[in-house]
């Protein structure tokens, strides 16, 4: 027999060594957990599926509270639950009949089962392994707990993490903006040909870095943030430039400032976006897939959390993030799938696109246990054949050609 024990880091999966100790008196179940030794002698750990980030083990743990099996719960269920007829010990009966009515999978629930779980969590460090992060991972076990008893209840941790993220993000890209232009503005007397041939930020920050004085582009290898028509602009551009030259401390200091100051945020700005991303996966993936990241946590953010924006009617959606000189076209309107649009037809789309997020985010709220099957449904069915038609419409109405 097989044990589904479930931690606050992840799924541990144990088989009973010999199962005539289930025949014996149930109470004398816990001598075989008295000692680290003896607990391995009688369950071996199966396998145990880690959870990946703290965001995807409030979900999977909000699904246990609720007796849900989760996506990832069944995955690891069938990759491991091999042999047919084998019985699974389960510590929640409805978590167990739900796993039985959609899996091949008996579940067993009773006192001796109850009581092998309650060995096995009196051994966990010995059976299972130490959950990493200690802190972290008690701190969010902690807070579960307190919500389960309704003691305490604070502001949804997710939500507040995602519009706290969000509003760091959007200041270090500003600030990364400043610093990029006010580059330009420093070097441009030097090299202000630069400008107009390396026009995004980051790999005009790199070509300073390593190019400094303009003299050396000629022997200098910018391929590998450049592409060769720029490369070769730029050494050509460097060779006819009349601009004075700068002396070899400026020089030195503003390579410092690239290479100390813009280029480490950067990196942190990346980094930070990877993080959100991760978090968006496991905390609204049908809305990130329709709308990606940033845009996703940012409409968030201005719908004061997840649960907010589930109230909210796609006619407000679409209007969220809007400023006074276009107060309809909002952060919906400036997703990747709507520059796909026609021109013409681009706020007809952004509507489309506002009601199938709306649904997105209910399913996201209410579909406890839900991945992105939804979103990318909506994304490359529904909304490619919409997006076809207006193409259409576009090539009949404004090019004459036939549909």
């Amino acid at each position: 027999m097989l044990l589904l024990y479930e931690t606050f880091w992840g799924y541990a999966l144990l088989r009973v060594v010999d199962d005539a100790i289930l025949v014996d008196n149930v109470h004398a179940l816990a001598t075989h957990f008295q000692s680290a030794e003896a607990a391995n002698e009688a369950v071996v750990l199966v396998a145990f599926y880690e959870f990946p980030s703290q965001i995807h083990a409030f979900v999977e743990l909000e699904s246990i509270k609720m007796s849900l099996m989760s996506p990832a719960l069944r995955g690891f269920l069938l990759a491991h639950c091999q042999v047919v007829g084998e019985t699974l010990g389960v510590g929640d009966p409805d978590l167990g009949d739900r796993i039985s009515s959609d899996l091949p999978i008996p579940c067993l629930h009773n006192i001796a089962v109850h009581e092998l779980l309650r060995g096995v969590r009196s051994q966990s460090s010995a059976l299972v392994g130490d959950p990493p992060r200690m802190a972290r991972d008690r701190a969010l076990s902690h807070r579960l707990a307190r919500q389960a008893m309704g003691i305490g209840l604070e502001p949804d941790m997710v939500d507040a993490f995602i519009r706290t993220t969000v509003g760091l993000y959007d200041a270090l890209v500003k600030e990364l903006n400043t610093y990029t232009m006010r580059l330009r503005e420093w070097y441009g007397p030097h090299f202000p040909e630069l400008s107009s041939i390396v026009q995004p930020q980051i790999p005009y920050v790199k070509s300073v870095l390593l190019m400094g004085d303009k003299l050396n582009a000629a022997n200098l290898d910018f391929s590998e943030f450049l592409s060769l028509d720029d490369e070769l602009s730029l050494k050509a551009a460097a060779v006819h430039s009349h601009a004075p030259p700068f002396s070899q401390l400026e020089m030195l200091l503003i390579q410092n400032f690239c290479r100390d100051v813009v280029l480490p945020l950067h990196t942190t700005t990346t980094a930070l976006l990877d993080s959100l991303n991760d978090h968006m996966q496991a905390f609204a993936p049908n809305l990130t897939a329709l709308v990606g990241v940033p845009i996703a946590p940012r409409l968030i953010y201005l719908g004061g959390g997840l649960s907010k924006l589930s109230k909210m009617p796609a006619s407000t959606l679409e209007t969220l993030g809007a400023n006074e000189a276009t107060p309809r076209d909002g952060l919906i309107y400036r997703s990747p799938l709507v520059d796909l649009a026609p021109e013409p037809y681009k706020r007809k789309f952004s509507r489309t696109l506002a009601a199938k997020c709306a649904l997105a985010i209910r399913i996201d709220v209410f579909g406890a246990g839900q991945d992105n099957a939804m979103g990318l449904q909506y994304r490359d069915l529904h909304l490619q054949t919409r997006l076809d038609r207006l193409r259409q419409a576009y090539n009949r109405r404004y090019l004459g050609l036939p549909a």
